[in-house]
């Protein structure tokens, strides 16, 4: 898993709603349950979120759980495949 795209998720859904509606990282904490400064460690790639929360966060936001991270491919090598 690469880094956070939580504050790119966030400011890409504030920028497609009027100011009244927009999120913030506390909103975001209080529907969690969390801390504010626990989303800010989250948004600066100090922590992470469980399964359940980062599926939570999406909801809030209106992405896929797989749209909060950036991805990386990680190459097989030939010896961890199984023989035929």
């Amino acid at each position: 898993m690469g880094r956070s795209l939580l504050r790119l998720r966030i400011k890409e859904y504030n920028t497609a709603r009027p100011l009244k509606d927009h999120i913030t990282q506390r909103k975001i904490a209080k529907e969690l349950g969390v801390s504010e400064s626990f989303i800010a460690m989250v948004a600066n790639n100090e922590r992470e979120l469980s399964y359940e929360r980062a599926a939570n966060v999406a909801l809030l936001l209106g992405c896929d759980m797989k749209d909060l991270h950036e991805w990386h491919e990680v190459p097989t090598s030939k010896s961890s495949k199984r023989p035929e």
